[in-house]
């Protein structure tokens, strides 16, 4: 922080081409889900992606036969953090699934956390 309470910035154009990479291989990663879904069972497994991640109705070995590289800690790979029987994905950063467990798992950021006081899987109307 600076004298005057602001927070010092970083060298920008590094955290461009951080970011520019990011969304390159994310957009990269999603096209070989649909690319791999179509070419074997007809349609389009993929569901969703945000920052940081990728959701669709593949297995772990299905991503890594279309070519997308998985292990949970080398850096530009992809982690599988789990397998969900059944979602809804509303709109951005706002979707719930239920796990392989039954664990439900609710991500939703604060402007939209009133959808999921009145809706719940069956539930969910169209209209989101």
């Amino acid at each position: 922080m600076n004298d005057k309470g602001r927070k010092n910035g970083g060298y920008i154009p590094v955290g461009a081409f951080i970011t520019s990479y990011a969304r390159e291989l994310t957009t990269r990663t999603c096209q070989k889900i649909i690319d791999y879904s179509i070419k074997k069972y007809n349609k389009n497994l993929f569901y969703y992606t945000d920052t940081d991640s990728a959701h669709c109705g593949l297995t772990e070995e299905e991503i890594i036969e279309a070519g997308i590289e998985v292990d949970p800690v080398e850096l530009g790979k992809w982690k599988i953090e789990g397998k969900f029987k059944q979602a809804k994905f509303i709109k951005q950063k706002c979707y719930i699934e239920k796990m392989e467990n039954d664990e439900i798992k609710i991500i939703c950021t604060r402007n939209a956390k009133g959808l999921f006081q009145i809706c719940w899987m069956g539930n969910i109307q169209r209209r989101f």
